[in-house]
């Protein structure tokens, strides 16, 4: 009647029929109350062996949710301490909405669930409400520890808001409470806390203190690939890549990777791969950056939101630099996807990679409807990710060129610039400075404009920083050229133009005869189809893509899908350029 489930003769289960047969009798000879009572004692058993799950189980079948409830407080600390976000957010299913609004601990799961998926603004929401609820009485009926443990959860949180409120002091304070308040058992809280206490050290000009604390703390230590030291180790890689050392982020990403690997904790090697990526982007090692964001990508159920964001718009933007437009915008189709399903709408950072994945496939009138509608003055935000919008905007007003375009570029460069210098963020401070050499030159401000070129150049020869002068395309080309000629920024120069996509009769030691090489069309991967040849002859001339649109009777979006099918077979990212190539390979009709 009963089958053995190990080798030592502890664990068994009853044969189905016999379960059957047992369950009917107990309905028959038992009374409702009395089967309740029996699930909680089972429930009791459960969670004295530690098996939550089946606990929580048979406190549910015993109608108990007021236990359920408790049973889940009770198991928050390891649930978070592994980053289960799935788990949270099947037991905030399993129980009514009022009870949830009631209690304090359930309210907090909630809190962490929104964690996990990364929805802060609503996170700092609940974060209200449970405070609230907490001075209206609702924690008077908690034992003092469990008081105590919610209260440091709490600061956690609130140490996060302010960090990414540039708020950098006051994070710091919230941090030492934090460790002031919870044991050790909380790995993950305690290290967030450090996390953040790291972070903030280093955006309030403390970055070598923060190096010493956090090292020190990893070397104390048993276990150095546990959840609470991954977070120290990952605290080091942010302080050295806002800081512009990116072989100080490679090798402690190494090791955070290393050892994420051995324990199989997959959030922390997402982190890792995306320390790597982002720093190998900025270094324009392309292959392996790809590598390192695919990764994520493949484990994107078990990655932070962030990251697995990230990581999608670092692989559209390798696929742009590589020639395959169709590649870049179904990376950027399936982060939209991802939005509607997680959060009914795009996220601003999604709007932000197509316009920008426009603007260097010289749709310049997509990507300006985006930045016309992105308005007001940039956030006082710290910047950490590969896609910042408030950059993009800059990057498509430069590119636009007016009068107008470039002051209102120029203003926002200066807030910007304000908070890089505020928060000693390096890595962002280089391209913010790059975007104002730009800025300043098309206005004619030549002097200016190699002021502040030859800044970010001297703030990027010790990390090695390329792509984010290439990312500039043709006007920057054009200025490094220029630069090189005069002093000793001339070696740093000539590595990066050489990272260019295209030699050019002005660059430096050029060998080429034309700014195109010349190809045949039996080169082209890919033919024309008819409706393209059609659109190719028509952005000859001097018609909008929607005019363009209107004149074949197609919709403004199927009229830009063209343009970029056509750039990618053409090789190149620009209106204009796709014109002279297909001069050039005789495509076009003669005029």
């Amino acid at each position: 009647f009963i089958i053995p489930l190990d080798n030592r003769g502890e664990w068994y289960r009853y044969h189905h029929l016999f379960q059957g047969l047992l369950q009917q009798r107990l309905s028959v000879e038992m009374t409702p109350d009395q089967i309740a009572n029996l699930h909680r004692k089972a429930s009791a058993w459960f969670d004295e062996q530690g098996l939550l799950d089946e606990a929580l189980h048979h406190a549910l079948k015993a109608g108990d949710l007021d236990l359920a409830a408790r049973l889940m407080i009770a198991g928050l600390r390891d649930v978070i301490n592994r980053e289960d976000r799935l788990t949270l957010e099947r037991w905030l299913k399993l129980l009514p909405e009022e009870l949830i609004q009631q209690q304090p601990g359930l309210m907090m799961i909630r809190a962490w669930a929104l964690q996990f998926s990364w929805r802060l603004d609503l996170q700092a929401q609940l974060l209200q409400q449970i405070e609230e609820l907490l001075e209206a009485g609702g924690g008077a009926s908690l034992p003092a520890d469990e008081l105590q443990f919610l209260r440091g959860q709490i600061l956690g949180l609130r140490a996060q808001q302010a960090y990414f409120n540039n708020q950098p002091m006051l994070a710091i304070e919230f941090c030492q409470q934090v460790l002031a308040l919870l044991p050790p058992s909380w790995t993950f809280v305690r290290g967030g806390a450090m996390l953040f206490l790291g972070m903030s050290m280093q955006a309030s000009d403390q970055a070598l203190e923060a190096e010493r604390l956090l090292l020190a703390e990893y070397e104390s230590c048993g276990d150095k690939t546990d959840v609470y030291a991954l977070l120290l180790l990952r605290s080091l890689a942010f302080i050295y890549l806002k800081t512009g050392q990116l072989d100080q982020t490679r090798r402690i990403a190494q090791v955070q990777l290393q050892g994420a690997t051995n324990r199989r904790i997959r959030i922390m090697q997402n982190w890792a791969d995306w320390f790597l990526g982002v720093l190998c982007y900025h270094r324009n090692e392309v292959q392996s950056c790809a590598q390192h964001f695919s990764q994520i990508v493949k484990n994107r159920y078990s990655a932070q939101v962030s990251t697995y964001r990230d990581a999608v718009a670092g692989l559209a933007l390798i696929h742009q630099i590589q020639g395959e437009s169709s590649e870049a915008w179904r990376m950027v189709e399936s982060i939209s996807q991802f939005d509607l399903q997680q959060r009914g709408s795009e996220d601003k950072r999604t709007c932000s990679l197509r316009a920008r994945l426009m603007l260097l496939q010289g749709d310049l009138e997509g990507a300006s409807h985006w930045a016309d509608a992105f308005t007001g003055p940039p956030p006082d935000q710290p910047f950490m990710w590969l896609e910042e919008p408030q950059v993009t905007r800059v990057r498509i007003l430069v590119a636009r060129g007016s009068d107008a375009d470039l002051r209102l570029a120029l203003k926002n460069l200066g807030v910007l610039d304000e908070i890089a210098d505020r928060t000693y963020n390096t890595r962002y401070k280089i391209e913010i400075l790059a975007l104002h050499a730009l800025a300043l030159d098309a206005l004619g401000e030549t002097s200016a404009a190699n002021i502040e070129l030859k800044q970010a150049l001297d703030l990027a020869h010790p990390g090695g920083f390329i792509r984010v002068f290439v990312d500039l395309g043709v006007p920057m080309q054009e200025m490094l050229c220029r630069l090189a000629k005069q002093d000793h920024f001339a070696e740093t120069i000539r590595h990066i133009l050489a990272a260019f996509p295209e030699d050019d009769v002005n660059l430096v030691g050029s060998k080429s005869t034309a700014r195109y090489p010349s190809l045949g069309i039996s080169t082209l991967a890919e033919p024309l189809t008819t409706r393209e040849l059609e659109v190719l002859v028509l952005l000859r001339g001097p018609l909008s893509i929607k005019e363009i649109a209107l004149k074949l009777n197609i919709s403004y979006a199927t009229a830009r899908r063209h343009t970029i099918n056509i750039y990618g077979k053409l090789g190149v990212n620009q209106r204009w350029n796709a014109v002279a190539k297909a001069e050039e390979l005789n495509i076009l009709p003669p005029r």
